[in-house]
């Protein structure tokens, strides 16, 4: 949990989203992808972490303000994020990695 909340670690966006699901995933609790989506991450994730509140059923646990603004923000940047994953992925994975 701390990884999540302190950036300071240097952890790439793929790391921590990986963390955020699996804790998700086995609390059957969203917070884990809330704090993950809180970051200042690319809109591309808004997208994914949308697609995964879905897909295990979350919605529910999560905030209406916070669900929703995923919701409006995935929606948005539909073309941007459409780009970005015909994209090869290896252009990504370096996000958020101090060097």
């Amino acid at each position: 949990m701390d990884i999540l909340l302190k950036s300071t670690f240097g952890y790439s966006d793929v790391t921590l989203y990986c963390l955020s699901y699996h804790l998700s995933d086995i609390t059957n609790d969203g917070m884990f992808l809330q704090y993950f989506i809180g970051k200042k991450l690319n809109t591309r994730w808004d997208r994914i972490v949308y697609k995964d509140i879905d897909h295990m059923r979350l919605k529910a646990m999560l905030s209406p303000n916070i669900y929703n603004r995923i919701k409006r923000k995935q929606r948005q940047n539909k073309i941007y994020i459409d780009k970005q994953f015909k994209e090869p992925a290896i252009l990504h994975l370096s996000d958020g990695l101090k060097v």
